[in-house]
């Protein structure tokens, strides 16, 4: 169910779980602050599950899971996701989330994202693969940006 990932994005107002749901963290006071000795690494994405939760004919509920990761030795905090969903080749949706969650260093989370995905997207496919690919943009305690991107291909699954 890896392809619903941003269908599901794309009819999300706001994510039941992740970017923006955690709880405000203080600023660093300057003795707990990092300096930056190069540029950060990269966060990694992985996609651990998505399932369907059930269908009334017209759209299709949909949960997916993403696991993010922060292999920095410092917290960052996730500010956007962006991303494309290409089905046969072409592009079929987008997606662009804001948030303000931070991950703390050395540390990952999974991000729940449940929406309702029209049944007919699902079923118009020729092929039976999929393209997701994106980028998470975030910042680090001193406010400098850097992006992550990522990438999810697969065979779709059978309803």
């Amino acid at each position: 169910m890896k392809i619903l990932l941003l269908s599901a994005l794309v009819a999300l107002s706001g994510l039941a779980a992740g970017c923006g749901g955690s709880s405000v963290r203080r600023a660093a006071t300057p003795s707990e602050r990092i300096v930056l000795s190069g540029p950060p690494a990269p966060l990694e994405v992985t996609q651990p599950m998505t399932e369907i939760l059930g269908t009334d004919g017209v759209n299709v509920a949909v949960r997916s899971r993403i696991l993010i990761r922060n292999p920095n030795p410092f917290p960052v905090t996730l500010r956007s996701l962006d991303g494309v969903l290409y089905l046969d080749s072409a592009q079929a949706a987008t997606a662009h989330i804001e948030g303000t969650d931070v991950l703390d260093a050395r540390t990952d989370r999974i991000f729940q994202l449940d929406a309702n995905v029209p049944l007919q997207l699902i079923l118009g496919v020729r092929s039976r693969s999929y393209v997701t690919s994106g980028s998470i943009t975030a910042f680090t305690a001193d406010g400098t940006p850097f992006v992550s991107p990522f990438s999810f291909e697969g065979p779709l699954p059978s309803l």
